[in-house]
């Protein structure tokens, strides 16, 4: 009975077998546009060896690039669903991938990503497709690489495109944040990587709106010029409302106030407001002030009314606001202000802490078509009373949160997504083992 399986083994693996394989990095064999810096990306493969049935994972937008392969991997085997066990338990190969700078350019590091197309076949039996998966920033990446692979000509070996709350028609970063960090931006080291951060060229491609630099225009007319991929099933996840309900955040909002009383002449205000549903003349955006040796300086900056209300619409929602008062240490003892440290006294306060907000619009993430979100766009549609949502998207089929009344964290994997993923990946696999064969490759 032995020889029997062990015969089976080798004649259906190829002697797959389930190895540790050290983590790899692959620099991009192609320049973007010619001219721009190489790109590589690491990799960690876990399962079998050779790969039986490959899944690649696509990072996305790692904020102050200190999200390794590790907490890329932690991010697949939560205790609410461990998407990493389900797929080994079923004979597949993951290949996470991570960028050596997700601040670079999309496309740049999409022309790594090809490479990892390439690479991941040859780590295979090729007989299975590679299925891909990119969350957020990481899908848009997926997409340009198989829809420009394709258009040169090359074969990507992918069958399956999965796109998980990817900004399809850009992200939102409120516009008080990003006024806050340019107002500081020259008096806190933090406030000064925060602006870093927004200047990047991915940040810059990304972002609706963005205060500081934008490279959008230029990525949307190639992404529209490519389109998706044509050799792929393309399917989306969303973790936004369909049905029109927002955040929860409410109408222009007081999402920060902070008043900072340092000793002798230093002192500093700030006040960042979410946007309001409905325009108003005179609706406050920021107001921010600082004092030293030199005198006050303040400034006031108002919503304009061409832009739709993004901080509360539906869609997959992001801890801004948290993540400036954890990094600036606004509620601590330790604000460092032009170079000093400061201590708060009685007088300062730190109050209306809004942590979140909308980051991916659910029409965003599901690249509604005929919608401009730049324009006044409905961002609020109610897409339950369309019978077929999928046919109003790029896509061959959309997963939303149906058993949910509120939006969810950007990102977020949950029991009933993952079963959305497991599906798709099963619809376009090819190889079957059976369980007895499959449990002797995973010894």
């Amino acid at each position: 009975m032995y020889r029997l399986i062990l015969a089976t083994l080798v004649l259906i693996s190829g002697m797959a077998m389930a190895q540790t394989i050290p983590d790899y990095r692959i620099t991009s064999t192609r320049k973007y546009a010619g001219t721009y810096p190489l790109a590589s990306v690491n990799v960690r493969q876990i399962g079998l060896n050779p790969a039986l049935k490959p899944v690649i994972f696509v990072e996305g937008f790692d904020i102050f690039n200190t999200d390794d392969l590790n907490a890329l991997q932690n991010n697949l085997q939560s205790p609410e669903a461990n998407l990493k066990q389900s797929l080994l338990d079923q004979g597949y190969t993951l290949f996470i991938v991570d960028f050596a700078n997700s601040q670079d350019y999309i496309q740049s590091n999409a022309m790594a990503l090809i490479d990892v197309f390439n690479d991941c076949w040859e780590r295979s039996l090729k007989r299975e497709p590679i299925k891909v998966i990119g969350v957020s920033m990481g899908g848009i990446v997926a997409q340009y690489a198989l829809a420009r692979a394709e258009n040169l000509e090359l074969d990507h070996h992918c069958n399956l495109y999965v796109s998980f709350d990817a900004p399809h028609k850009g992200a939102n970063m409120p516009v008080s944040v990003q006024l806050f960090i340019a107002f500081f931006a020259d008096m806190n080291d933090d406030a000064k990587q925060f602006k870093a951060i927004m200047n990047s060229p991915a940040a810059s491609q990304l972002l609706i709106f963005n205060g500081f630099v934008t490279n959008r225009p230029q990525l949307e007319f190639e992404m529209a010029w490519l389109g998706y991929p044509r050799k792929t099933r393309n399917v989306a996840i969303t973790n936004g409302m369909i049905n029109g309900t927002r955040k929860g955040i409410g109408d222009y909002k007081q999402a920060i106030t902070w008043d900072l009383d340092g000793p002798a002449y230093y002192a500093a205000s700030a006040r960042l407001y979410t946007d309001p549903y409905n325009y108003r003349n005179g609706d406050r955006a920021f107001y921010g002030s600082r004092t030293n040796s030199s005198g006050k300086f303040s400034a006031t900056t108002n919503f304009s009314g061409n832009q739709p209300s993004y901080d509360d619409a539906p869609g997959g929602y992001f801890n801004a606001f948290e993540i400036l008062d954890s990094k600036l240490n606004i509620t601590k003892a330790n604000f460092k202000f032009f170079g000093y440290t400061v201590s708060l006294n009685a007088s300062s306060t730190y109050a209306n802490p809004i942590p979140e907000h909308s980051f991916v619009p659910t029409i965003s993430a599901l690249d509604i078509k005929d919608l401009d979100v730049t324009k006044n766009a409905n961002l609020e549609l109610d897409m339950t009373t369309w019978p077929d949502l999928a046919s109003h998207t790029p896509f061959a089929r959309v997963f939303y949160p149906s058993y949910s009344s509120i939006n969810e964290h950007h990102g977020r994997l949950t029991p009933q997504n993952m079963q959305f993923i497991l599906e798709e990946i099963r619809k376009t696999t090819k190889t079957g083992l059976s369980p007895a064969v499959l449990s002797l490759l995973l010894q």
